[in-house]
C-alpha cells in the first residue's frame, strides 16, 4: 500500500531536521527521538510553570471545581480502589481552586490540564471525534486550559513542539505498524 502522508506534519518534520543526523533515518529512531523530545518538553513546561509565582485567573473556576469533584466522587465510588490516586489528585486540585477564589498558579493550571487529558479517551484527541458528554466536557475543559496556558510567555512554543512530537511519534508508529515493522 501507499504511504499516507500528512503534508503539514511532513513539512514540520523536515523543518525540524527529522531524518537527519540528530533523529536518525529509520522510523524507529525518529519515533524514539520524538518520544524523548516529549519528555524534555514536559520538563521544560513544568520548569517554566514553576518559575511563575503570581497566581493567574482560572476562567470558569466553578466549572473546573465541579468537574474535579465529580471525577473524585466517581473514581472513589466506581474505581474499586484502583483509581484512588486520580481521585486524590482531583481532590487536591479542587481544594487549591477553592482556596484561590478563582486564581491558581500556572503550575497547578498545568497539572489540571494534565489530569483532564489523562482522563480523555485517545479518540477525543482526533480532529472531529464523536464523543460522549463526559469526554466532550473533558476535551473542552482541557482545550480551554491550553489556550490559557499558551498566554504564558514561552509556554505556547513548548506546547506547540510537544504537540508536533506527539503527532510525529503517532504517525511514525502507525506507518511502522502498517508496514509490519
Amino acid at each position: 500500500g501507499a504511504v499516507e502522508v500528512n503534508p503539514t506534519l511532513a513539512q514540520e518534520a523536515l523543518a525540524r531536521g527529522f531524518g537527519g543526523k540528530g533523529t536518525g533515518r529509520s522510523m524507529e529512531k525518529m519515533a524514539q527521538y520524538s518520544i524523548q523530545k516529549q519528555f524534555e518538553l514536559e520538563s521544560q513546561a513544568r520548569q517554566l510553570a514553576r518559575s511563575i509565582k503570581t497566581p493567574t485567573k482560572l476562567d470558569n473556576a466553578k466549572g473546573y471545581l465541579n468537574m474535579l469533584r465529580d471525577v473524585s466522587n466517581s473514581f472513589k465510588k466506581e474505581g474499586y480502589g484502583f483509581l484512588s490516586r486520580t481521585a486524590k489528585e482531583a481532590d487536591d486540585l479542587a481544594k487549591i481552586i477553592q482556596k484561590g477564589n478563582g486564581k491558581i498558579s500556572v503550575e497547578n493550571k498545568l497539572k489540571l490540564r494534565r489530569l483532564i487529558d489523562s482522563m480523555r479517551n485517545t479518540s477525543s484527541f482526533k480532529e472531529s471525534p464523536t464523543l460522549s458528554q463526559k469526554q466532550a466536557v473533558f476535551k473542552v475543559g482541557a482545550d480551554k486550559l491550553r489556550r490559557e496556558l499558551a498566554e504564558v510567555p514561552g509556554m505556547k512554543d513548548i506546547m506547540n513542539e510537544y504537540r508536533f512530537n506527539i503527532e510525529a511519534a503517532d504517525s511514525l508508529v502507525k506507518e511502522a505498524a502498517r508496514r509490519g515493522n
